[in-house]
């Protein structure tokens, strides 16, 4: 075997786009020893890989969330801190364009980086496409950030209709959410929910001043209170340990809305989320093996590492 043998296979398999099978039958050889050849061209430098990166992206870390997170689908963006939530929602649009088809039922929660999201989305006109608020609560101060209105305007950009949660994101007592949730018009506002081909979610952390904290959701006591007990971080106003576990005991806010944590298999979750602060509520969200797709930052991701 020589280099100019390497080089001729090489040849034909890469710039004249010939099958492996069809370049055994020119050299009267094996196919499996036109491969094993192949792979040797490549060991021996003859054939050399160059890989044009996407600028904004990070290939390698994608991977490496996929295989060792139990990920779909991983996007790593690069970004600064002063526009990353811009950023992840702009990563998000571009997945969801083609992702996205007549005829599904999009889940979505709150949040900054979803109203982010909701503001570049791309004008579509499906057909038969339907959101669903999956959280409920308008508060005054930000009325932008509530489930209700990111759940329009995406019906709005979608060409779809949505269906709206009006019952309040937080209740005082257990009491009350239990008799809430045996009204009507609370399963009514339920329906559904659980047939949604795809969620998009954001993750809170709890180690700093957060949305949640900003809307009066959870107290500074209950938050270090929180923090004592292991919680890490939120999805959907339900919080969660280290392991992914959900919390509902002390401290932890009442909430009303879809529990993310008992969703069926065939509903696709989205993560969007990023910034370092943030990676220890994303690793332990992944640890808990219910996301599908995420969409991070370089400077967080570097921080994940899956159980």
């Amino acid at each position: 075997m020589n280099n100019q043998y390497l080089a001729r296979i090489a040849y034909y398999y890469y710039i004249k786009n010939k099958t492996q099978s069809e370049i055994a039958r020119l050299f009267k050889v094996s196919r499996q020893k036109i491969n094993r050849d192949l792979k040797m061209a490549q060991k021996l430098g003859i054939v050399k890989v160059d890989i044009d990166f996407p600028i904004n992206s990070d290939i390698e870390l994608e991977a490496n969330l996929e295989e060792n997170c139990n990920l779909k689908k991983a996007i790593v963006i690069k970004s600064s801190e002063e526009i990353l939530k811009k950023e992840l929602a702009n990563a998000a649009k571009e997945f969801l364009d083609n992702y996205l088809s007549d005829g599904m039922t999009i889940g979505v929660t709150w949040g900054t980086t979803l109203y982010e999201l909701a503001k570049v989305l791309n004008v579509k006109n499906f057909k038969n496409i339907k959101i669903k608020q999956l959280i409920g609560g308008v508060n005054p101060n930000y009325p932008n950030l509530s489930g209700e209105n990111i759940a329009r305007i995406f019906a709005n950009k979608l060409g779809g209709s949505f269906t709206s949660f009006y019952l309040p994101a937080i209740v005082s007592d257990r009491l009350t959410k239990k008799i809430l949730l045996e009204e009507n018009d609370t399963l009514k506002a339920y329906e559904g929910m659980d047939k949604c081909d795809l969620v998009i979610a954001g993750v809170g952390s709890i180690e700093r001043e957060n949305t949640v904290s900003k809307l009066g959701y959870l107290s500074e006591e209950n938050r270090k209170l929180l923090l004592q007990k292991g919680i890490v971080g939120d999805l959907g106003l339900i919080y969660y340990d280290r392991k992914g576990i959900p919390y509902f005991e002390e401290g932890a806010p009442i909430s009303l809305g879809y529990n993310l944590f008992e969703k069926p298999k065939d509903m696709k979750l989205m993560v969007i989320a990023g910034g370092e602060e943030k990676a220890e509520a994303i690793k332990a969200i992944l640890n808990g093996k219910i996301v599908d797709i995420l969409i991070t930052d370089k400077n967080c991701a570097n921080k994940i590492v899956c159980k």
